[in-house]
């Protein structure tokens, strides 16, 4: 891509900062400046642009009543971490699906999860099924907590249709790459009981920059300030040190930075 044309430049910022342009538009504005910006190499302009969009998104998020709550995250983290005691896990019992099929790729947005899913399937037994919401949609009927509504029946009926809900292939594994099923894998240990979880592992300030100047199609809200940012990716951590310790299924450590290390090397040979 060539060098964005100044006169069009001008333009695009003319109607970003105009406040008679509608909201929704002046977001995309911004950040389509941030991004023109950031690949010419002209990264405070770009920074500032994302601000600019980010600020925006936030305002937008707070009047629908969708923006980041701090409290709120580490309420759900400290009731998941007693939900789900790393000394005394609730008994599984003959609960759930017993396929080995399923992968969990979980952790922070922009930390490799779509890395691990393109290198782990070209493997001719690994299948890729990006990132599925079937999770999340059983969390929401039956919560994400052991509760009455956890009966054997249910929660058997539910790993089923979240198998039946994945592509129709013979592979041995298929992957799972939503990054929020982190805050599920209790409720997964149920479903799943020979399912497989990998942890994405980046130097957090690629993330955070990642998130930062990236316009979710479903927003999250932490994405749009930078401490909002910074508090997620500490509490995320303390979740996956307690799955680390606690969780009753096959877990491995996926570090962004390591493979691309060894690619490299590789291509260097």
């Amino acid at each position: 891509m060539g060098p964005a044309d100044p006169e069009e430049l001008s333009k695009l910022r003319a109607r970003a900062v105009d406040l008679r342009t509608p909201i929704s538009e002046r977001i995309e504005l911004f950040f389509a400046l941030g991004r023109l910006h950031d690949q010419a190499g002209d990264y405070d302009a770009a920074f500032n642009h994302f601000s600019g969009g980010n600020s925006l998104l936030r305002e937008l998020l707070s009047r629908r009543n969708r923006g980041f709550d701090r409290r709120r995250l580490r309420s759900d983290v400290d009731s998941i971490i007693a939900s789900f005691p790393s000394a005394g896990f609730p008994a599984l019992g003959e609960t759930g699906n017993f396929s080995e099929q399923p992968v969990f790729v979980v952790g922070m947005p922009r930390s490799g999860s779509s890395l691990f899913e393109q290198v782990a399937a070209t493997h001719p037994e690994i299948f890729g099924a990006g990132g599925h919401k079937g999770i999340g949609a059983v969390a929401g009927r039956l919560g994400w907590a052991p509760s009455p509504a956890w009966t054997e029946q249910a929660i058997t009926a539910a790993a089923n249709g979240y198998l039946s809900g994945l592509p129709n292939t013979d592979a041995k594994r298929i992957i799972d790459k939503m990054p929020d099923n982190i805050f599920q894998l209790g409720l997964i240990a149920f479903m799943f009981p020979n399912a497989r979880v990998v942890f994405c592992e980046r130097d957090p300030r690629d993330p955070a920059i990642s998130c930062f100047f990236q316009r979710f199609s479903e927003p999250y809200g932490f994405e749009t300030d930078q401490e909002d940012i910074a508090y997620r990716i500490r509490e995320l951590e303390r979740l996956k040190n307690h799955w680390t310790l606690a969780l009753p299924l096959r877990c491995l450590n996926f570090s962004y930075e390591k493979l691309l290390q060894t690619l490299n090397s590789n291509r260097g040979d």
